[in-house]
């Protein structure tokens, strides 16, 4: 019976968290689309679609690697990026705020979850 009481704030919660990361995954689209590659953002884990956006903010949520995903999300120059490409294409340099943005996504998936 307790289970049935406690099932409306669940779905609230689950809206809540689906709320944080449908924000967090467009936002992630516009401003890490073109970033290369590495360890962590890879090809299956990346903010190229927003299937992959979802899911790679979901990896996130579960705390799984998420520092790692974020390091890789700020690749600049000398770590082997091209920040003026020769084809007049997006550069594939990561941004100084991928620290703000996964920072402040874990903090708020994180705060929706205990509430």
């Amino acid at each position: 019976m307790t289970l049935v009481f406690a099932f409306p704030g669940l779905i609230n919660v689950g809206m809540l968290l689906c709320l944080v990361i449908f924000m967090y995954a467009v936002l992630g689209l516009n401003v890490f689309t073109y970033v290369q590659p590495g360890e962590d953002m890879n090809e299956e884990r990346n903010f190229v679609t927003f299937g992959n956006a979802c899911l790679l903010l979901f990896q996130c949520l579960t705390g799984d690697g998420w520092s790692a995903i974020m390091d890789d999300a700020m690749i600049n120059e000398e770590r082997g990026c091209d920040p003026t490409p020769g084809d007049g294409g997006p550069s594939d340099c990561g941004s100084p705020l991928a620290m703000p943005f996964f920072i402040s996504f874990t903090i708020f998936s994180f705060f929706s979850i205990t509430r």
